[in-house]
Order: C-alpha cells, then sequence, then structure tokens
C-alpha cells in the first residue's frame, strides 16, 4: 500500500515537472515571437516613413526594428540607404554588407556598388555590379552602371558589350538613341587607341603596350589622378575627341554616381 502511494506521488510529480516543461518551452517559443512581432511592426512604420522620405523618423524605427529582429536584411538594406543619403558612408557599408551576408539580393548589390562609385572605388563597384547581373540578369541599370565604369577605364569592347545588353533587355529605353549612338562610337575605339598607343610607344612615352591596352607609366597616372595639363596622354585626347561622350551621356553618368533612387529600390 505504501509502495502504490509512493508510486502515485511519484507519477504526480513527473506529471507536474512535464507540465512545467512544457509552459517553459512555450515561453521560449513566445518571447522572440513576440519581439519580432514588435519588431516587425516598427519595420513596417520605418519603411513607410522612408518611402515618404521622412528619414530621420524612418532611421529610429529601423533601427528598433533591428534591435528586436537583426535578421530581417530589408531593414538593414533600407537602413544602409538612409545612411548612403545622409553621407554616413561607414555606417552604409556595415548595414549593406550585413543585408548581402543575410540574403543574396541584386538590389542589395545594386546599392552597395553605388556606395562604392561615391567612394571612388569603380574596381569593387565592377564586382558588385556583376554579381547583382548574375543574380537577377533583367536589371539592366546595372549593365548601365557597368558600361560607365568601363568607358572611364578605356575597357570599349566590354562598355560596347553592357549597352548593348541594356538595349536588348530594354528594347524602349528612354535614352536607346543615345546608346545606339555611343555603341557605335565605342566600336571605332579599340583601332584608334591602338595607333594612339603605337605613336606615344614609338616617341618613347610608353613601355610596352599592345593593341587594344591602355598606355602605362606616368601617362596613366596622370590620367587616373586626373590631371589636366598640357601634357595629358593623347589616349585622354582620343577618348573625348573621337569616343566622347555626348553631353546627354556625360549627364547621364553623372547621374549613376550621385542619383541613387534606383539603387536604393525597395524590395517586394
Amino acid at each position: 500500500m505504501k509502495q502504490k502511494k509512493e508510486m502515485k506521488r511519484n507519477g504526480t510529480n513527473i506529471t507536474e515537472l512535464s507540465e512545467m516543461i512544457r509552459i517553459i518551452l512555450l515561453l521560449l517559443f513566445l518571447l522572440p515571437v513576440a519581439g519580432y512581432s514588435a519588431g516587425n511592426d516598427d519595420f513596417v512604420r520605418g519603411r513607410a516613413l522612408y518611402s515618404q522620405k521622412k528619414f530621420s523618423a524612418a532611421e529610429e524605427l529601423l533601427k528598433k526594428s533591428i534591435a528586436a529582429s537583426p535578421l530581417n536584411p530589408e531593414a538593414h538594406f533600407i537602413l544602409g540607404n538612409i545612411f548612403f543619403l545622409n553621407a554616413l558612408y561607414t555606417d552604409a557599408d556595415r548595414s549593406y554588407q550585413r543585408a548581402i551576408d543575410l540574403k543574396t539580393e541584386a538590389s542589395y548589390y545594386n546599392a552597395y556598388a553605388a556606395l562604392k562609385l561615391k567612394q571612388n572605388l569603380p574596381e569593387v563597384a565592377e564586382q558588385l555590379y556583376l554579381k547583382s547581373v548574375r543574380i537577377d540578369p533583367s536589371k539592366y541599370h546595372a549593365y548601365e552602371k557597368l558600361a560607365f565604369i568601363y568607358i572611364e577605364s578605356k575597357k570599349f569592347e566590354q562598355a560596347s558589350a553592357m549597352l548593348k545588353k541594356v538595349i536588348e533587355i530594354n528594347s524602349a529605353h528612354p535614352d536607346k538613341e543615345i546608346i545606339n549612338e555611343m555603341i557605335q562610337r565605342l566600336s571605332k575605339a579599340p583601332a584608334q587607341q591602338a595607333d594612339t598607343a603605337s605613336a606615344v610607344s614609338d616617341a618613347g612615352k610608353t613601355s610596352g603596350t599592345g593593341s587594344g591596352q591602355k598606355s602605362s607609366g606616368t601617362n596613366s597616372e596622370q590620367h587616373s589622378s586626373g590631371q589636366k595639363n598640357s601634357s595629358k596622354p593623347l589616349v585622354f585626347d582620343i577618348d573625348l575627341d573621337k569616343v566622347g561622350k555626348s553631353k546627354e551621356m556625360d549627364s547621364k553618368m553623372e547621374e549613376s554616381i550621385t542619383e541613387i533612387e534606383i539603387d536604393l529600390e525597395l524590395v517586394d
């Protein structure tokens, strides 16, 4: 009889312990959900304020959202956009990198690349745009930016290929006429550049540049540093006079670096 009572008491204890464990597990599950719900509410409101260009208010809500729910990639992305727009480039870099770590999204790479262009890091921007088009080949804006990067670095064949891709993807592009004009000009660039490089080589002003390659040494250093003087390299003159961008393309290229509304698009 005593043994039966003991077994019954032990059974009750086990039942009570099981119930306590169940309650604890339920609370552990609900606490993150509650935190996510609050963070998600802040995120939705912050995103709405961002769309309304109320950046300061949006920033505060997005920071709260990330504190409650740090694994939301879009919250990091939009916060990065706000930092970018406020010229807080280090903070923007950190936010974009976090967004990309959490999700492989073409728009994230586009925005990150635009930041690198703003920081005068075209080589880094190039790689980010290339990743973007591999993720989503339909985003012709990334091909435009790549074309501008290649034009500036005198990679005219690659630039032409990128511009052709823009027209292929968007045959109704508003700047189609200008882009086609650029493609025609760029198609003549390699031969002109080779002739110029050869002439400069003969004059002893360059070392070992071949067909289709840009000159090296002092001349290229002067060009990359943006120096403007009477001894600027002939390739630079050819670039402007024979392959030079129209005023419309000059304007569009400037916009590609300073205007980032396309790159900072929201992701549905």
